[in-house]
């Protein structure tokens, strides 16, 4: 969510932004960058990445992505605005909105870094207050995990090109 926003404060300053000095044009071509690389990098990867893994798992079982145990239930509205309405939203975004993506090194490493990052973080809730946030790791050894970390990360970074691919299909090759 903050990620989007952020997203959205910056094509909002690029909007306001429009002016023929050169040194404009420069801010403009800069905040350009960097929002195609957090939309290439981050946003279009995790909402990609976040429908269709969470899908996944739930047609296989509900329990493998929400405790029946917990507390608290989400309602089957809210479960979709959080899993499926992200992937709309950005679907929406590629086509109405060019997108200038980074260099192939540089999309990898931000992509590649976003999983590693959430993934640390979700072992560290594991650690510091003994519990899993998704039930499926609750099943696994120690080796599926490593296995399951290593191809939920490669999955992700695969998606990076894929948003490119389908930015350059629908607005045609960059400069």
């Amino acid at each position: 969510y903050y990620i989007g926003n952020g997203l959205i404060i910056l094509s909002g300053i690029d909007k306001l932004n429009k002016s023929d000095q050169s040194e404009r044009n420069t801010e403009k071509l800069d905040i350009q960058r960097v929002r195609g690389v957090i939309f290439g990098s981050v946003i279009f990867p995790l909402a990609s990445f976040v429908s269709f893994m969470f899908w996944t798992l739930h047609s296989i079982d509900p329990a493998l992505v929400i405790d029946p145990n917990a507390k608290y239930q989400e309602s089957a509205w809210f479960n979709h605005m959080k899993h499926s309405a992200v992937m709309l939203w950005v679907v929406l975004e590629l086509i109405f909105v060019q997108h200038v993506y980074p260099v192939h090194l540089v999309g990898v490493l931000v992509a590649i870094s976003v999983p590693m990052f959430y993934l640390v973080w979700v072992h560290v809730i594991y650690w510091v207050d003994g519990f899993w946030v998704y039930p499926i790791l609750k099943t696994m050894n120690v080796v599926q995990h490593m296995l399951f970390c290593s191809v939920i990360t490669c999955l992700y970074v695969a998606l990076q090109p894929l948003g490119r691919w389908l930015n350059q299909r629908i607005w045609g090759s960059q400069k």
